[in-house]
Protein backbone atom coordinates (compact mmCIF):
# COMPACT_ATOMS: atom_id res chain seq x y z
CA UNK A 1 0.00 0.00 0.00
CA UNK A 2 1.30 3.84 -1.21
CA UNK A 3 1.95 5.80 2.03
CA UNK A 4 0.15 9.04 1.46
CA UNK A 5 0.93 10.32 4.67
CA UNK A 6 2.14 14.17 3.78
CA UNK A 7 5.90 14.17 4.54
CA UNK A 8 7.36 17.26 6.57
CA UNK A 9 9.06 18.85 3.96
CA UNK A 10 5.73 18.31 1.86
CA UNK A 11 3.69 20.68 4.19
CA UNK A 12 6.54 23.04 4.43
CA UNK A 13 6.40 23.77 0.41
CA UNK A 14 2.74 24.33 1.01
CA UNK A 15 2.64 26.61 3.72
CA UNK A 16 5.08 28.85 2.17
CA UNK A 17 2.56 28.56 -0.93
CA UNK A 18 0.05 30.07 1.13
CA UNK A 19 2.15 32.65 2.71
CA UNK A 20 3.10 33.74 -0.89
CA UNK A 21 -0.86 33.63 -1.89
CA UNK A 22 -1.88 35.86 1.49
CA UNK A 23 1.21 38.31 1.54
CA UNK A 24 3.22 38.60 -2.33
CA UNK A 25 5.42 41.16 -0.91
CA UNK A 26 7.33 38.41 1.17
CA UNK A 27 8.30 36.29 -1.51
CA UNK A 28 11.87 38.12 -1.58
CA UNK A 29 11.93 37.04 2.50
CA UNK A 30 10.41 33.48 2.22
CA UNK A 31 12.90 32.33 -0.94
CA UNK A 32 15.67 34.20 0.45
CA UNK A 33 15.24 31.37 3.97
CA UNK A 34 17.10 28.38 3.39
CA UNK A 35 15.03 25.66 5.03
CA UNK A 36 16.03 22.72 7.34
CA UNK A 37 14.47 19.99 8.78
CA UNK A 38 15.52 19.01 11.84
CA UNK A 39 14.41 16.41 14.46
CA UNK A 40 16.06 17.57 17.32
CA UNK A 41 14.15 21.28 16.61
CA UNK A 42 11.19 21.40 18.44
CA UNK A 43 8.87 23.99 15.93
CA UNK A 44 10.81 26.71 14.11
CA UNK A 45 13.39 28.83 14.49
CA UNK A 46 15.34 31.69 12.05
CA UNK A 47 19.06 32.51 12.23
CA UNK A 48 20.30 35.67 11.32
CA UNK A 49 21.59 34.69 8.43
CA UNK A 50 18.14 33.80 7.23
CA UNK A 51 18.55 29.88 8.27
CA UNK A 52 14.65 28.98 8.97
CA UNK A 53 15.41 25.36 10.95
CA UNK A 54 11.58 23.33 11.45
CA UNK A 55 10.98 20.17 13.51
CA UNK A 56 10.23 17.76 11.02
CA UNK A 57 8.22 16.00 13.96
CA UNK A 58 6.19 19.47 14.77
CA UNK A 59 5.60 19.77 10.92
CA UNK A 60 4.06 16.07 10.03
CA UNK A 61 1.54 17.03 12.87
CA UNK A 62 0.74 20.93 12.08
CA UNK A 63 -1.74 22.28 10.03
CA UNK A 64 -0.67 23.98 6.83
CA UNK A 65 -2.19 27.52 7.83
CA UNK A 66 -0.17 27.20 11.18
CA UNK A 67 3.02 26.13 9.46
CA UNK A 68 1.90 29.46 7.39
CA UNK A 69 1.61 31.72 10.21
CA UNK A 70 4.41 30.82 11.75
CA UNK A 71 6.47 31.45 8.88
CA UNK A 72 5.07 34.47 8.44
CA UNK A 73 6.23 35.33 12.28
CA UNK A 74 9.95 34.50 11.25
CA UNK A 75 9.20 36.82 7.86
CA UNK A 76 8.25 39.75 10.79
CA UNK A 77 11.41 38.58 12.64
CA UNK A 78 13.63 39.32 10.00
CA UNK A 79 11.84 42.52 8.58
CA UNK A 80 11.84 44.02 12.32
CA UNK A 81 15.71 43.54 12.65
CA UNK A 82 15.04 41.82 16.03
CA UNK A 83 18.25 40.45 15.99
CA UNK A 84 20.17 43.69 15.85
CA UNK A 85 18.08 45.47 18.15
CA UNK A 86 18.33 42.70 21.00
CA UNK A 87 21.59 42.44 20.32
CA UNK A 88 22.91 43.93 23.51
CA UNK A 89 20.34 43.81 25.50
CA UNK A 90 20.26 42.42 29.32
CA UNK A 91 17.93 38.89 29.05
CA UNK A 92 17.66 38.13 25.11
CA UNK A 93 15.33 35.48 25.83
CA UNK A 94 12.76 38.18 27.52
CA UNK A 95 13.45 40.65 24.22
CA UNK A 96 12.45 37.81 22.40
CA UNK A 97 9.30 37.50 23.83
CA UNK A 98 8.73 41.60 23.58
CA UNK A 99 9.30 41.07 19.99
CA UNK A 100 6.90 38.06 19.65
CA UNK A 101 4.51 40.84 21.45
CA UNK A 102 4.74 43.16 18.98
CA UNK A 103 4.03 41.09 16.06
CA UNK A 104 1.45 38.32 17.06
CA UNK A 105 -1.18 41.06 17.45
CA UNK A 106 -1.10 41.73 13.87
CA UNK A 107 -1.14 38.49 12.32
CA UNK A 108 -4.22 37.80 14.36
CA UNK A 109 -5.77 40.99 13.04
CA UNK A 110 -4.63 40.16 9.22
CA UNK A 111 -6.10 36.64 9.98
CA UNK A 112 -3.65 34.45 9.67
CA UNK A 113 -3.78 31.25 12.16
CA UNK A 114 -1.83 31.13 15.37
CA UNK A 115 -2.74 28.47 17.16
CA UNK A 116 0.30 29.03 19.31
CA UNK A 117 1.09 32.72 20.72
CA UNK A 118 1.97 34.81 23.29
CA UNK A 119 -0.01 38.65 23.15
CA UNK A 120 0.34 41.69 25.03
CA UNK A 121 -2.91 40.96 27.37
CA UNK A 122 -1.52 37.83 28.87
CA UNK A 123 0.69 40.19 30.53
CA UNK A 124 -1.93 42.97 31.28
CA UNK A 125 -0.06 45.43 28.72
CA UNK A 126 -1.51 47.46 25.56
CA UNK A 127 -1.20 46.70 21.88
CA UNK A 128 0.45 48.42 19.47
CA UNK A 129 3.82 49.14 21.39
CA UNK A 130 7.34 48.67 20.39
CA UNK A 131 9.96 45.54 21.08
CA UNK A 132 11.70 47.85 23.00
CA UNK A 133 8.93 49.30 24.94
CA UNK A 134 7.35 45.97 25.86
CA UNK A 135 10.70 44.57 26.99
CA UNK A 136 11.19 47.41 29.33
CA UNK A 137 7.83 46.30 30.93
CA UNK A 138 8.32 42.66 31.12
CA UNK A 139 11.76 43.00 32.61
CA UNK A 140 10.25 45.53 35.55
CA UNK A 141 7.16 42.52 35.85
CA UNK A 142 10.03 39.92 35.81
CA UNK A 143 12.12 41.59 38.91
CA UNK A 144 8.96 42.11 40.41
CA UNK A 145 8.56 38.63 40.35
CA UNK A 146 5.27 38.53 37.96
CA UNK A 147 3.59 35.92 36.20
CA UNK A 148 1.74 35.93 32.83
CA UNK A 149 -2.49 36.07 33.59
CA UNK A 150 -3.12 33.02 31.51
CA UNK A 151 0.16 31.11 31.60
CA UNK A 152 3.35 31.99 29.98
CA UNK A 153 1.85 32.42 25.98
CA UNK A 154 -1.34 30.73 26.42
CA UNK A 155 -2.68 34.14 24.57
CA UNK A 156 -6.72 34.26 24.18
CA UNK A 157 -9.45 33.00 21.81
CA UNK A 158 -8.45 30.91 19.31
CA UNK A 159 -4.71 31.69 19.12
CA UNK A 160 -4.32 30.58 22.52
CA UNK A 161 -5.67 27.41 22.45
CA UNK A 162 -3.48 24.81 21.23
CA UNK A 163 -0.72 23.23 23.00
CA UNK A 164 2.88 23.94 23.47
CA UNK A 165 5.95 22.39 21.89
CA UNK A 166 5.80 18.82 23.37
CA UNK A 167 6.72 15.77 21.33
CA UNK A 168 3.49 13.63 19.80
CA UNK A 169 1.09 12.30 22.27
CA UNK A 170 2.48 14.16 25.35
CA UNK A 171 0.05 14.62 28.15
CA UNK A 172 1.70 16.16 30.82
CA UNK A 173 -0.77 19.36 31.54
CA UNK A 174 2.79 21.51 32.32
CA UNK A 175 2.95 21.15 28.29
CA UNK A 176 -0.50 21.28 27.23
CA UNK A 177 -1.69 24.44 28.01
CA UNK A 178 -4.08 23.19 30.82
CA UNK A 179 -5.73 25.78 32.92
CA UNK A 180 -2.77 27.95 35.04
CA UNK A 181 0.16 25.66 33.70
CA UNK A 182 2.58 27.49 31.76
CA UNK A 183 3.20 25.93 28.48
CA UNK A 184 6.80 25.50 26.90
CA UNK A 185 8.47 28.16 24.37
CA UNK A 186 6.43 27.67 20.74
CA UNK A 187 7.73 29.75 17.86
CA UNK A 188 5.45 32.23 18.95
CA UNK A 189 5.69 32.40 22.21
CA UNK A 190 9.49 34.05 23.31
CA UNK A 191 11.41 30.25 21.18
CA UNK A 192 11.87 32.10 17.53
CA UNK A 193 15.54 31.34 16.90
CA UNK A 194 18.35 34.45 17.25
CA UNK A 195 16.81 35.94 14.90
CA UNK A 196 13.97 36.86 17.35
CA UNK A 197 16.56 37.22 19.92
CA UNK A 198 16.25 33.80 21.20
CA UNK A 199 19.90 32.51 22.46
CA UNK A 200 18.49 29.58 23.86
CA UNK A 201 19.04 27.01 21.21
CA UNK A 202 22.61 27.93 20.45
CA UNK A 203 23.70 24.55 19.64
CA UNK A 204 21.25 23.99 17.08
CA UNK A 205 21.47 27.13 15.18
CA UNK A 206 25.54 26.48 15.32
CA UNK A 207 24.41 23.17 13.47
CA UNK A 208 22.16 24.63 11.04
CA UNK A 209 24.55 27.85 9.68
CA UNK A 210 27.49 24.76 9.40
CA UNK A 211 25.40 23.14 6.87
CA UNK A 212 27.26 24.00 3.57
CA UNK A 213 25.60 26.33 1.57
CA UNK A 214 23.14 27.29 3.63
CA UNK A 215 22.77 31.02 4.89
CA UNK A 216 22.85 34.34 3.64
CA UNK A 217 25.12 37.02 3.70
CA UNK A 218 24.80 40.64 5.03
CA UNK A 219 24.60 42.04 1.59
CA UNK A 220 22.58 39.48 0.43
CA UNK A 221 19.87 40.23 3.06
CA UNK A 222 20.51 44.08 2.13
CA UNK A 223 19.56 43.10 -0.86
CA UNK A 224 16.35 41.21 -0.05
CA UNK A 225 15.70 44.03 2.34
CA UNK A 226 15.60 46.61 -0.08
CA UNK A 227 13.43 44.13 -2.72
CA UNK A 228 10.71 43.27 -0.20
CA UNK A 229 10.10 47.13 0.67
CA UNK A 230 9.82 47.89 -2.99
CA UNK A 231 7.45 45.06 -3.29
CA UNK A 232 5.16 46.23 -0.53
CA UNK A 233 4.94 49.76 -1.69
CA UNK A 234 3.97 47.91 -4.93
CA UNK A 235 1.77 46.32 -3.24
CA UNK A 236 -0.01 49.02 -1.39
CA UNK A 237 -0.09 51.19 -4.26
CA UNK A 238 -2.32 48.84 -5.84
CA UNK A 239 -4.52 47.36 -3.09
CA UNK A 240 -4.66 50.30 -1.21
CA UNK A 241 -2.49 51.26 2.03
CA UNK A 242 -4.79 49.16 3.79
CA UNK A 243 -3.84 45.96 2.54
CA UNK A 244 -0.36 46.31 4.07
CA UNK A 245 0.35 46.02 7.82
CA UNK A 246 1.14 49.87 8.83
CA UNK A 247 3.89 49.39 10.14
CA UNK A 248 5.49 47.32 7.01
CA UNK A 249 5.04 50.30 4.69
CA UNK A 250 5.85 52.43 7.24
CA UNK A 251 9.62 50.56 7.08
CA UNK A 252 9.51 50.34 3.72
CA UNK A 253 8.99 53.60 2.72
CA UNK A 254 11.53 54.66 4.86
CA UNK A 255 14.24 52.06 3.39
CA UNK A 256 13.37 53.07 -0.19
CA UNK A 257 13.90 56.55 0.65
CA UNK A 258 16.38 57.97 -1.92
CA UNK A 259 19.87 58.34 -0.03
CA UNK A 260 21.36 61.78 -0.02
CA UNK A 261 24.90 60.01 1.30
CA UNK A 262 27.49 59.49 -1.64
CA UNK A 263 29.53 56.69 -1.83
CA UNK A 264 31.96 58.71 -2.15
CA UNK A 265 31.75 60.17 1.01
CA UNK A 266 30.51 57.00 2.98
CA UNK A 267 33.90 55.71 1.67
CA UNK A 268 35.64 58.19 2.91
CA UNK A 269 34.58 58.30 6.81
CA UNK A 270 35.07 54.37 6.73
CA UNK A 271 38.09 55.12 5.84
CA UNK A 272 38.95 57.65 8.24
CA UNK A 273 37.26 55.78 11.06
CA UNK A 274 39.53 52.42 9.88
CA UNK A 275 42.90 54.96 9.93
CA UNK A 276 41.91 56.58 13.03
CA UNK A 277 41.72 53.31 14.96
CA UNK A 278 45.54 52.38 13.40
CA UNK A 279 46.77 55.92 14.58
CA UNK A 280 45.39 56.35 17.77
CA UNK A 281 48.69 54.89 20.28
CA UNK A 282 50.85 54.11 17.05
CA UNK A 283 53.25 57.08 18.18
CA UNK A 284 56.94 56.47 18.20
CA UNK A 285 59.98 58.51 19.33
CA UNK A 286 62.13 59.90 16.38
CA UNK A 287 65.50 62.13 16.24
CA UNK A 288 63.74 63.96 12.97
CA UNK A 289 61.71 65.79 15.52
CA UNK A 290 63.45 66.46 18.98
CA UNK A 291 61.54 67.11 21.93
CA UNK A 292 61.56 70.97 22.05
CA UNK A 293 61.86 70.75 25.87
CA UNK A 294 64.94 69.11 25.39
CA UNK A 295 66.72 71.35 23.44
CA UNK A 296 66.32 73.89 25.69
CA UNK A 297 67.81 72.08 28.93
CA UNK A 298 71.44 71.37 26.40
CA UNK A 299 70.47 67.11 25.91
CA UNK A 300 69.11 66.65 22.95
CA UNK A 301 66.28 64.11 23.19
CA UNK A 302 64.01 61.94 20.55
CA UNK A 303 60.23 63.81 20.57
CA UNK A 304 57.24 62.03 19.28
CA UNK A 305 55.56 61.62 16.03
CA UNK A 306 52.63 60.28 14.81
CA UNK A 307 52.97 56.92 12.51
CA UNK A 308 50.66 56.95 9.42
CA UNK A 309 49.00 53.47 8.40
CA UNK A 310 50.38 51.34 5.58
CA UNK A 311 47.34 50.66 3.19
CA UNK A 312 47.38 47.84 0.66
CA UNK A 313 45.03 48.14 -2.18
CA UNK A 314 43.73 44.54 -4.39
CA UNK A 315 41.90 45.10 -7.26
CA UNK A 316 39.86 42.56 -8.13
CA UNK A 317 40.20 42.01 -12.15
CA UNK A 318 38.50 38.88 -12.23
CA UNK A 319 36.01 38.34 -15.98
CA UNK A 320 33.18 39.57 -14.13
CA UNK A 321 34.17 43.02 -13.24
CA UNK A 322 34.18 46.18 -15.51
CA UNK A 323 37.93 47.40 -15.93
CA UNK A 324 36.12 51.23 -15.62
CA UNK A 325 34.24 50.81 -12.68
CA UNK A 326 37.27 49.49 -11.05
CA UNK A 327 39.98 52.01 -12.22
CA UNK A 328 37.33 54.83 -11.43
CA UNK A 329 37.26 53.49 -7.63
CA UNK A 330 40.93 52.66 -7.38
CA UNK A 331 41.42 56.35 -8.09
CA UNK A 332 38.66 57.82 -5.93
CA UNK A 333 40.21 55.40 -2.82
CA UNK A 334 43.09 56.48 -3.42
CA UNK A 335 42.90 60.43 -3.31
CA UNK A 336 40.98 59.88 -0.43
CA UNK A 337 43.86 58.44 0.87
CA UNK A 338 45.88 61.37 -0.02
CA UNK A 339 43.26 63.35 1.70
CA UNK A 340 44.49 61.58 5.18
CA UNK A 341 48.33 62.44 4.22
CA UNK A 342 49.46 59.02 3.30
CA UNK A 343 51.77 59.58 0.09
CA UNK A 344 52.25 55.65 -0.68
CA UNK A 345 49.89 53.21 -0.95
CA UNK A 346 50.82 49.16 -1.99
CA UNK A 347 48.80 47.67 -4.86
CA UNK A 348 48.21 44.92 -6.87
CA UNK A 349 45.62 43.12 -9.61
CA UNK A 350 44.78 39.98 -8.69
CA UNK A 351 41.60 37.10 -9.46
CA UNK A 352 42.28 34.00 -8.44
CA UNK A 353 46.08 34.52 -7.70
CA UNK A 354 47.80 37.51 -7.70
CA UNK A 355 48.68 38.88 -10.73
CA UNK A 356 52.51 40.65 -10.94
CA UNK A 357 54.34 41.79 -7.93
CA UNK A 358 52.95 43.95 -5.02
CA UNK A 359 54.01 47.84 -5.88
CA UNK A 360 54.79 50.66 -3.78
CA UNK A 361 52.55 53.46 -6.18
CA UNK A 362 51.72 57.21 -5.62
CA UNK A 363 49.42 59.24 -7.42
CA UNK A 364 51.04 59.25 -11.21
CA UNK A 365 50.08 56.12 -11.26
CA UNK A 366 46.35 55.96 -10.52
CA UNK A 367 45.83 59.04 -12.62
CA UNK A 368 47.17 56.60 -15.69
CA UNK A 369 46.10 53.43 -14.13
CA UNK A 370 43.84 51.47 -17.31
CA UNK A 371 45.07 48.21 -17.89
CA UNK A 372 43.83 45.07 -15.81
CA UNK A 373 45.39 42.08 -15.36
CA UNK A 374 44.24 38.78 -14.38
CA UNK A 375 40.78 38.13 -15.89
CA UNK A 376 40.17 34.57 -14.03
CA UNK A 377 37.87 33.55 -12.20
CA UNK A 378 38.12 34.81 -8.27
CA UNK A 379 40.09 33.93 -5.34
CA UNK A 380 40.60 36.58 -2.47
CA UNK A 381 42.59 34.20 -0.40
CA UNK A 382 45.92 34.33 -2.01
CA UNK A 383 45.68 38.22 -2.31
CA UNK A 384 44.72 39.01 1.37
CA UNK A 385 47.94 36.11 2.37
CA UNK A 386 50.04 37.87 0.41
CA UNK A 387 49.27 41.64 1.63
CA UNK A 388 49.75 40.42 5.09
CA UNK A 389 53.69 39.26 4.03
CA UNK A 390 54.21 42.85 3.09
CA UNK A 391 57.18 44.88 4.44
CA UNK A 392 56.18 47.05 5.44
CA UNK A 393 53.11 45.46 6.51
CA UNK A 394 49.78 46.94 5.94
CA UNK A 395 47.14 47.85 8.44
CA UNK A 396 43.79 48.49 5.82
CA UNK A 397 43.26 46.28 3.00
CA UNK A 398 41.10 47.93 0.45
CA UNK A 399 39.43 45.48 -2.04
CA UNK A 400 37.82 46.54 -4.72
CA UNK A 401 35.33 43.83 -6.60
CA UNK A 402 31.67 42.90 -7.20
CA UNK A 403 32.15 40.26 -4.32
CA UNK A 404 32.25 37.12 -6.27
CA UNK A 405 34.90 35.42 -4.55
CA UNK A 406 36.27 32.64 -2.03
CA UNK A 407 37.51 33.99 1.07
CA UNK A 408 38.54 32.83 4.91
CA UNK A 409 35.67 32.63 7.16
CA UNK A 410 38.23 34.44 10.39
CA UNK A 411 39.50 38.57 8.73
CA UNK A 412 43.82 38.71 8.60
CA UNK A 413 44.35 39.24 12.33
CA UNK A 414 45.76 43.03 12.69
CA UNK A 415 44.44 44.33 9.53
CA UNK A 416 41.44 46.21 8.71
CA UNK A 417 39.45 45.08 5.86
CA UNK A 418 36.95 47.37 3.61
CA UNK A 419 35.12 45.40 1.14
CA UNK A 420 34.13 47.84 -1.87
CA UNK A 421 31.74 46.68 -4.16
CA UNK A 422 31.41 47.75 -7.86
CA UNK A 423 27.98 47.78 -9.61
CA UNK A 424 27.16 44.46 -11.03
CA UNK A 425 24.79 41.68 -11.17
CA UNK A 426 26.41 39.62 -7.79
CA UNK A 427 26.64 42.47 -5.25
CA UNK A 428 27.37 40.79 -2.14
CA UNK A 429 29.90 40.96 0.28
CA UNK A 430 32.00 37.97 0.39
CA UNK A 431 32.82 37.70 3.77
CA UNK A 432 31.01 38.54 7.50
CA UNK A 433 33.78 40.45 8.33
CA UNK A 434 34.97 43.43 7.31
CA UNK A 435 33.30 46.70 6.79
CA UNK A 436 31.58 46.86 3.20
CA UNK A 437 30.74 49.66 0.85
CA UNK A 438 28.39 49.82 -2.05
CA UNK A 439 30.13 51.94 -4.58
CA UNK A 440 27.35 53.47 -6.62
CA UNK A 441 25.87 57.16 -8.02
CA UNK A 442 22.98 58.20 -5.54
Amino acid sequence: MIDLTPTAAGKMSAARARVLDMAPYFADIVHGFTFVGMDEISTMLCTPKMVLGYGTKWAQRADILELAADIVHEVYHVASHHFERGEKVEDPDLFNIAADLTINPMLAKAGWKLLNGVFPDDYGLPDGMTAEWYYAELLKQQKQGKQPKKGKGSGSGEQGSGGGQGEPGDSDPQTSGAAGKPEKPHVCKGRCGSAGGDRSQKEIEDKLNSIPDTGRTPAEIRAIEKNTATAIKAHAEQHGRGSVPGFLLDQAEAFTETSKIRWQDELSCVLRDATGQVQAGASDFSMRRPSKRSIMTGLVRPGMIEQLPEIAIIRDTSGSMGTKQLTDAVKEAYFILQLLGIDEVWFVDADTQVQGKWKRVNSAFFKSLTEAKGRGGTDFRPAIDSAMKLQPRPDLVILLTDGDGTTTDMPPPGAHVVWALVPSHYRRAPAAWGKTIFIEDK
